[in-house]
Order: C-alpha cells, then sequence, then structure tokens
C-alpha cells in the first residue's frame, strides 16, 4: 500500500506540470490581433497625406498599438515566468515522492 505522502507529492508533480503545460499554451497562444504598421511604411504614408490632423491620428493609432503590445508582452512574459516556477516545482515534487518512497520502502 502507497503511503499517503507519497500519493500527495505525486498528485501535486502531474497537477503543476499540466498547470505549467496550460500557462505555456496560453502564453504562446496569439490572443489578440496586434498588427503594427511599420515606421517606414508609417513615413510613406504620411508624406502622402496632405492633413496634418490625419497624420497625427495614423501616429496617434500607431502609438495605441505599440502601448497594446507592450501590455500584451508583460502579461506574456509574467505567465512564462509563473509556467516556469509550476514547472520547477513539479520537478521538486516529483523528487520528493522518490526521495520519499525509497526512504518508507
Amino acid at each position: 500500500m502507497p503511503c499517503n505522502y507519497c500519493l500527495l507529492f505525486k498528485v501535486l508533480a502531474y497537477g503543476f506540470s499540466i498547470s505549467s503545460i496550460v500557462l505555456s499554451f496560453v502564453g504562446l497562444y496569439e490572443t489578440i490581433d496586434l498588427k503594427i504598421i511599420k515606421p517606414g511604411r508609417l513615413i510613406e504614408e504620411c508624406d502622402r497625406v496632405p492633413n496634418w490632423e490625419l497624420k497625427l491620428a495614423i501616429i496617434d493609432k500607431w502609438e495605441d498599438k505599440l502601448a497594446n503590445f507592450e501590455k500584451l508582452n508583460k502579461l506574456k512574459k509574467k505567465l512564462f515566468n509563473f509556467s516556469i516556477i509550476l514547472l520547477l516545482s513539479s520537478g521538486l515534487m516529483a523528487a520528493i515522492n522518490k526521495i520519499i518512497a525509497s526512504i518508507l520502502y
């Protein structure tokens, strides 16, 4: 009959592994459409437009897209870091499980 601690650490290891996989998938999955206009194209488009208000609107939209991109980047970085922590925790739980199993049996 397996010990309760071995079972607990095994369940925790599997749970952390599954959580890490899910968070990695969420972090790598394309969440929103952030098509950013390249600066060279932006300059070309602005040169063709005679209206300064329209030029400013184009530049403001570009800056908004960059701000959204930076927010998404920070979120994905946090998800990735948490996923790594969960993966390391899973390995630690599996190691503790093996140590307890080898001591008790």
